[in-house]
């Protein structure tokens, strides 16, 4: 139902640019979100949203039709993240590209030569901003009413539109709930953060994307050298771009994160 709602409105927008005269003039920007979720759990929830599903099956297959109503807040459970996913690792909230790689479509038929054409050169979601205010002219100031202003992490990606193989940005780092990443070039290093332990104990992965895109085999062990260089480029990331010190999340922040081996997940009472 949201889908077919978002279709029905977005086209009543694009058909009245277009009535207007303005289509050809347009940037029309779509991503989806970042992964399946996952935050239902290995059941799922079928009546309320973070309750312990208690509906039998029988119960919950003759009221399939009610699912995505009001009538029901149902989730579906980890099993069809993972497969929502698919051929990646994991979904949202975990680093791995399950749960942040995403399709990007930008529409713009008077500046873009080649329309259907497919970019394969990394974009991060902090570039769209850059990206819609170059194509207007301008850019984020430095200072704002007398203030300055936090440095804009996001690149533009304008010059991508004219030419296809051109590369604006090689390096992104992730981090959500104390779980991190970087996306270097070609490698990727993943730590996975347990909310009991200090960071300094995380034990980072380390993928080919050339050779490995859904990040199936760790090479840490091989790699050394390479895992050392991507943790010291991550800290220095963090610390460009971030204003507070990498500080130990809060239990509660960490509740939702599912590990594979954890077969239930245990929601407090409200």
């Amino acid at each position: 139902m949201q889908a077919e709602h978002a279709d029905t409105q977005i086209g009543k927008l694009l058909d009245t640019i277009d009535r207007i005269g303005m289509a050809d003039d347009t940037m029309v920007v779509f991503l989806s979100d970042n992964g399946a979720a996952s935050e239902a759990g290995q059941a799922g929830f079928f009546a309320e949203l973070y309750r312990p599903n208690t509906i039998p099956v029988a119960e919950q297959h003759r009221r399939l039709a009610e699912l995505g109503t009001p009538a029901t807040q149902a989730e579906y459970p980890r099993p069809w993240a993972i497969a929502s996913s698919a051929p990646f690792r994991r979904y949202k909230l975990w680093p791995f590209l399950g749960g942040v790689r995403t399709p990007l479509i930008v529409s713009w038929p008077r500046q873009i030569p080649d329309p259907g054409s497919i970019r394969e050169q990394y974009v991060d979601a902090i570039d769209i901003g850059p990206t819609l205010l170059a194509a207007a002219g301008t850019a984020f100031p430095p200072v704002h009413a007398g203030t300055t202003q936090i440095p804009i992490a996001g690149l533009s990606i304008l010059s991508m539109f004219n030419a296809p193989d051109r590369t604006v940005r090689t390096r992104q780092y992730f981090e959500l709930r104390g779980h991190r990443a970087l996306t270097d070039g070609r490698w990727r290093a993943v730590a996975i953060h347990n909310c009991t332990n200090p960071f300094t104990g995380d034990q980072w992965q380390l993928f080919d994307t050339v050779n490995d895109f859904t990040e199936s085999h760790d090479l840490a062990a091989k790699y050394p050298e390479i895992v050392a260089r991507m943790r010291s480029l991550w800290n220095e990331e963090w610390r460009k771009h971030v204003a507070y010190a990498l500080a130990q999340p809060a239990p509660n922040i960490c509740r939702l994160n599912d590990e594979y081996d954890r077969p239930t997940m245990k929601i407090p009472d409200r």
